[in-house]
Order: C-alpha cells, then sequence, then structure tokens
C-alpha cells in the first residue's frame, strides 16, 4: 500500500516561537478563537500563488508561539492544501477544522483538497462534511468535472475504516478530489 495514503508519516512536533523580528515577515489577518492569524509577507519570495499562515498567541515572553501552520498553493480559482502542522500539544482540539472554516467562511477560499489523503486528513474531511455552514463537492480533477455536491463523507476511528467511495489505498481514485466552500461567505 503506498505510504502516502496509508496512515500518518512523523512530521515536526514543535513549531518554533517566533521574537518580534522575525514577526516583522507577517501581517496580522484576524483573531480565530483566543489565537491570532497571520500571513506571510512574501518580500524575498515573491510567489503571489502561494499563501503561507500561521496560528498562535503572544507568550509571556512576547514571542509568539505558533500553535498552527497552513500553506495553501493557489491553483485557478481553488486554495489547495499543501501543508497544515498543528502544534502536538493542540492535536485533537479542533485547530485544523476551524482554520479551513476560517478560510472558506471569512476569506472565501474555496479549499481544495491534496491529491494524497493520510488518516488525519480523511478525518479531519469527514468532520468538515458535517458542517452545517460548509459544504463539499467532489471534482474530477483532472477532467475538471463536479461529480457530487454537498456530500457527506464518511470515516471511521481506524484506518481502514474510509469512504472507499473517494479514496482507496490504490492511485486510482488520485484524481477525486474534494472542494470545502461555505454556504454563507463573507464578500
Amino acid at each position: 500500500m503506498p505510504k502516502a495514503i496509508k496512515g500518518d508519516y512523523n512530521i515536526s512536533t514543535d513549531l518554533r516561537t517566533l521574537n518580534q523580528d522575525e514577526m516583522k515577515n507577517y501581517i496580522f489577518i484576524d483573531k480565530i478563537g483566543v489565537f491570532e492569524l497571520y500571513n506571510r509577507i512574501n518580500t524575498e519570495i515573491k510567489l503571489i500563488n502561494n499563501c503561507d499562515y500561521i496560528l498562535g498567541y503572544y507568550a509571556l515572553n512576547n514571542r509568539f508561539k505558533k500553535v498552527a501552520k497552513i500553506y495553501f498553493n493557489k491553483i485557478d480559482n481553488y486554495y489547495e492544501v499543501d501543508t497544515i502542522y498543528v502544534s502536538k500539544d493542540f492535536r485533537g482540539s479542533g485547530i485544523a477544522s476551524k482554520l479551513y472554516t476560517y478560510f472558506a467562511k471569512n476569506l472565501n477560499y474555496s479549499i481544495l483538497s491534496s491529491d494524497m489523503q493520510r488518516f488525519g486528513a480523511r478525518r479531519l474531511w469527514s468532520k468538515l462534511s458535517k458542517n452545517p455552514n460548509l459544504t463539499i463537492d467532489v471534482i474530477d480533477f483532472n477532467n475538471k468535472e463536479i461529480l457530487e455536491n454537498n456530500i457527506i463523507i464518511n470515516h471511521g476511528t481506524t484506518d481502514e475504516e474510509f469512504d472507499n467511495r473517494f479514496w482507496s489505498y490504490n492511485n486510482d481514485k488520485k484524481n477525486i478530489r474534494f472542494i470545502l466552500k461555505s454556504l454563507n461567505a463573507k464578500i
């Protein structure tokens, strides 16, 4: 079975803190609950099709403690989630779903799923599909054809309990992707 879909691979568990000088590379976007969301200023990179965000809070030593980082690639009118990291101290607290929901509702992003879905990502998309303020459509990304609208995705508690309408351990469903949108996006 391809490692890309079977289970989660290990990611860096500690998101380091940033000092005041490093925070000059970011601009404040909004508060999400008790956390603050910042967008990286791409001054040296000059990549307009990439979006790099951090979520966190200022600790007592006036350093910004990252709770999560999310990185999008802009493809046509979609924002594909390239990377999302959540600090190990905050995993399981709904941070990822809050971020996805924020970008869909408040910034009107049409979020495109990755072509490789690991266990955590599949569970997240399943949770998002049950949010009454969001909708998920299924697209054959190679043909740019919408296959289904406003779906509910099922996922169990183990890696083997996934919705085989959309995922498999083979590459046969690699083109099947999701698009997350808000039903009440702010304009």
